[in-house]
């Protein structure tokens, strides 16, 4: 676990991208932790990435305040909403890991299709 961390870590602060689409399903395979299990040990470990690397960031001067400050704000709104929905899709395991890995392959086409686009492909 302590390689996969790492590795995800490094991923997270290299690419600037939210560690919990790398930690969960890490959890999921590399720990066998049931998804609700996994979803909440990932928020430590998101907490310490964001805290490390807002801190960089922060500190380099390359940080616009006024747009993270809202995203917090908005961020934590839907975090608590979330905290609703999953209390009650608790004991449908099943659900809830079809809903994460849907959401994961959106996210996935995504950043293929911006990435394309981008680059002209």
């Amino acid at each position: 676990m302590l390689a996969v961390g790492f590795a995800v870590g490094l991923l997270a602060g290299f690419f600037g991208i939210g560690g919990g689409f790398q930690v969960v399903p890490a959890l999921l395979f590399v720990g066998g932790l049931p998804i609700t299990a996994a979803i909440g040990s990932s928020l430590p470990v998101v907490f310490a990435f964001g805290f490390a690397t807002a801190s960089s960031y922060a500190l380099a001067g390359k940080m616009a305040w006024i747009i993270a400050i809202e995203y917090m704000v908005g961020g934590a709104a839907g975090g608590y909403l979330g905290i609703l929905a999953m209390r009650r899709l608790a004991q449908r395991e099943e659900l809830s890991s079809r809903l994460f890995a849907a959401l994961l392959a959106v996210v996935a086409v995504y950043v293929i299709a911006i990435n394309a686009t981008a680059f002209g492909h």
